[in-house]
């Protein structure tokens, strides 16, 4: 019997998600042709220093392409999610404990990232 690739799976299930997607957009937009201009990469995470460091860089994008000037003000983030008190799906504590406690998270988010060290 073959062994389960599981890179393979998952890289096939979003296949099928972006192509659904794009097929539901354009079905409603009335338009034809990709929304994605290059494949998703994946990255394995390796540690929580490089995790943290992703976690930092994810928020603070917005902010870096002048879309927002703070963090907290990108309303498609999941920043707000955990620094809030209302429910949300996201395992909270876990994500806060990466940086320590939810005041090193906000204090970390006040300041770019640094970049070394990201593959993007």
């Amino acid at each position: 019997m073959a062994e389960f690739n599981y890179s393979l799976a998952v890289s096939k299930k979003f296949a099928n998600f972006f192509s659904s997607y794009t097929q539901a957009f354009n079905k409603v937009h009335q338009r034809k042709g990709t929304l994605f201009m290059k494949p998703f990469k994946r990255k394995r995470i390796s540690d929580e220093k490089y995790l943290r460091k992703l976690i930092h860089y994810i928020h603070y994008n917005p902010v870096e392409s002048g879309l927002v000037e703070k963090v907290q003000d990108w309303k498609y983030s999941s920043y707000q999610a955990l620094v809030s008190v209302s429910e949300t799906k996201l395992d909270r504590d876990e994500v806060l404990q990466i940086f320590e406690n939810k005041s090193n998270f906000i204090f970390c988010h006040q300041t770019p990232p640094s970049m070394s060290g990201i593959e993007v």
